[in-house]
């Protein structure tokens, strides 16, 4: 990946990140989620919502109407939050991770799943060797 792409992806992170946080918190800064679709336009990611946040004049939009553009462009980008900006996440997956270990049990499967640094799943489970 050149240096440039590589720039452009971080940037549009960044500002992914700065725009679910406002949506988050219910403090959506209206001139980040224009920076974020200029961002996704100038790379030719032209969806509905991002043509509609960069044509328009965002004091003519209304707080609830550059809400959902922004929801829109986030899904269209595919942003996921990791657990840093959505720590419900992790204990959703800590509840998946108990229904598996119970799971693995059932098929004597021994030990349980753990999530490691950054809510990993290290190594992955491996089931008993195969009889043939």
């Amino acid at each position: 990946m050149s240096d440039i792409m590589a720039e452009h992806e971080a940037h549009a992170e960044q500002l992914e990140r700065r725009v679910y946080v406002g949506l988050r918190e219910d403090d959506l800064d209206p001139s980040q989620v224009v920076a974020l679709a200029c961002e996704l336009l100038d790379w030719s990611h032209c969806t509905d919502a991002v043509l509609e946040v960069a044509e328009r004049n965002p004091a003519e939009v209304s707080p609830a109407e550059m809400t959902a553009l922004a929801r829109r462009i986030l899904d269209d980008a595919g942003f996921e939050p990791g657990f840093d900006l959505a720590p419900e996440r992790l204990e959703v997956l800590r509840t998946a991770l108990r229904i598996v270990a119970r799971d693995l049990h059932t098929r004597g499967i021994d030990g349980e799943p753990e999530i490691g640094p950054g809510g990993r799943v290290p190594g992955g489970s491996r089931g008993p060797p195969c009889r043939r």
